[in-house]
């Protein structure tokens, strides 16, 4: 995910400043508890992509050198796997009592080898679900496929297992975003914004190339220089928000985090906020430190997961929730 303001190194002043929740207001008032945010697990380092499971979620997290994908549910951390010496390793997606992952790795032959692999959500060893030569995989799933989208293109892999099918073709050697459903995949290359439905068919251009995607049933949501919203079947985008990133949709309201400007000591910030997808006020779920422990670093916020009763997400020190 494209963050232009994000800041991966904790070289920050210290702040003071204690936590705020729940600024402002929007149509779900009722059902957002005023609460400050809960740390469910302390990391080794900092925490990125995090990904839904049934019970918790899933991130990769960088500790020195290695990087190693681990996962947390009901109380319990566990490293699902470690940094293997193949590749690079990225995209964590949770499917049942599976994670699929994707890796890059320049080959003898000097190609670049992009890989899909899936291991047990409990740990194991992972196995090569499918390959291609290309760079910077990006990876969706629906109910019953995981969605590839890389430079051979989009390609939809059974879940259940065999051969992939080809959707579409990218008219660029770029997968900038991608999200998919029963329905539709929707992916950006570096030129368009395109549609295609899942049980093949004709694309169709909604609209430029975008950073990010996320699905509803009536919309498309993307960033770029902003949050917007489209119709599925095209149309006139919507501004939504003027600046966003890490977006996520569910239950009527579209998660997003944002730069907060430098506090009194200096310290880069940011927030997480939601807004409701048919309309109404933009709220303020969590901004300034959310935890007394680590203030150098702790006003910056990332990656909101919308998961349960919860929405998760991270900071440079752990994985964190506040009710939604």
């Amino acid at each position: 995910m494209l963050r232009k303001w994000r800041i991966e190194q904790a070289c920050l002043c210290l702040c003071l400043l204690p936590v705020v929740v729940g600024c402002g207001a929007d149509s779900g008032d009722a059902d957002l508890k005023s609460a400050a945010p809960e740390r469910v697990v302390e990391t080794a380092g900092a925490p990125r992509a995090l990904a839904p499971s049934s019970q918790g979620v899933v991130w990769l997290e960088r500790s020195g050198t290695e990087l190693r994908i681990v996962a947390w549910e009901a109380g319990s951390r566990w490293t699902v796997l470690d940094d293997p010496s193949w590749g690079t390793l990225a995209t964590p997606l949770v499917s049942g009592d599976q994670v699929y992952f994707t890796t890059t790795e320049l080959s003898d032959s000097g190609d670049y080898v992009a890989r899909l692999h899936r291991v047990p959500l409990a740990g194991g060893n992972p196995e090569v679900v499918y390959e291609a030569l290309g760079t910077n995989p990006t990876i969706a799933q629906n109910s019953a496929s995981v969605i590839w989208c890389s430079d051979d293109g989009i390609v939809a892999l059974p879940k259940s297992g065999g051969p992939g099918t080809q959707l579409a073709s990218l008219s660029s050697k770029s997968c900038r975003a991608l999200a998919a459903d029963d329905a539709s995949v929707i992916f950006s290359s570096a030129d368009e914004l395109v549609s295609v439905p899942v049980a093949g068919g004709e694309t169709k251009t909604l609209g430029g190339a975008v950073d990010e995607i996320a699905l509803d049933a009536d919309n498309v949501y993307f960033e770029r220089d902003g949050v917007f919203s489209i119709p599925r079947g095209g149309g006139s985008p919507e501004a939504l928000e003027p600046i966003g990133a890490s977006i996520a949709v569910d239950s009527g309201f579209l998660y997003f985090e944002a730069p907060a400007p430098l506090d009194a000591y200096k310290q880069l910030a940011s927030t997480i906020n939601r807004v409701a997808t048919d309309g109404g006020a933009t709220r303020e779920l969590v901004s300034g430190v959310v935890d007394s422990e680590h203030e150098m670093g702790g006003s910056l916020v990332y990656d909101p997961t919308p998961n349960g009763d919860y929405v998760y997400f991270s900071t440079l020190w752990g994985i964190y929730r506040i009710p939604r």
